[in-house]
């Protein structure tokens, strides 16, 4: 096989599973490791992938591409984690829960033990698969169309179930948040879960690790004025944290 017909096949993969194992590489091409590591590196500085330890990842330039959520969670994991011991503090027996499609918000649900007595909805079948398993918790799984990516369920039926309910507290994850406090999400099928929420909530606490501040996204949905707590770890810029107090916004350090 041509070396270019290779990095064609192996682009294709990668925009199809959102990542690419070397190993992978090797028993599909029938290729060494080096081969397949030269191939990597190559496509990397065509700024077409990122490389990643023993693998790569869709360049983060692809506008049009939303990360596979098994691919998110190995991102920024120590952040993510200290993010969750401090927000699962503010969830308390006989509450009414949303969760949204956030690998950040999983770290989270995997530290809610068994013990906990909890309504819980979701529009994530990975996040509601994981609460099913404690007997205390009842589950909510919110219908709709499946994103192929992500597992999360998004158009008119998902917003409009939703809206049938009332939760107290809802823990969100988001795609970024700007300087001035503004909120993004990545395509218009996002926001309109995220404004159903907002609808049906009494509590809103984002949760977004440092990578997260000071940068934008395609969609606005909201402002940090509109939520109640943001969550985010010890990394995140002074100076941005400054300008959030200065502008009154609740932010929390985990």
């Amino acid at each position: 096989m041509l070396k270019q017909t290779r990095h064609d096949q192996i682009l294709q993969l990668v925009k199809k599973k959102g990542s690419i194992e070397t190993s992978e590489l090797c028993k599909l091409f029938a290729i060494t490791e080096m081969t397949a590591r030269r191939d990597l590196d190559e496509l990397a500085r065509q700024g077409l992938l990122n490389r990643t330890h023993g693998g790569a990842i869709l360049s983060l330039d692809d506008l049009q591409y939303e990360r596979p959520f098994n691919t998110r969670l190995g991102l920024n994991t120590a952040a993510k984690e200290a993010i969750a011991r401090t927000a699962v503090r503010y969830i308390k027996d006989g509450q009414k829960l949303f969760f949204n499609s956030s690998s950040t918000v999983l770290s989270l649900v995997q530290l809610i033990d068994n013990s906990r007595q909890l309504l819980i909805a979701t529009d994530t079948i990975r996040i509601a698969d994981e609460l099913n398993t404690r007997s205390q918790v009842t589950v909510i799984q919110i219908g709709g169309e499946l994103k192929k990516n992500t597992l999360a369920s998004s158009g008119y039926w998902a917003e409009t179930m939703i809206r049938q309910f009332h939760f107290d507290t809802a823990i969100l994850g988001v795609k970024a948040i700007d300087i001035d406090g503004n909120l993004y999400c990545s395509n218009l099928l996002d926001r309109g879960i995220y404004d159903a929420v907002f609808a049906s909530t009494d509590q809103i606490i984002l949760i977004a690790d440092s990578s997260k501040l000071g940068r934008t996204d395609f969609v606005k949905f909201g402002n940090l004025q509109d939520i109640d707590r943001l969550i985010t770890d010890k990394d995140a810029p002074a100076e941005l944290l400054k300008t959030y107090n200065e502008k009154g916004f609740s932010v929390e350090l985990a």
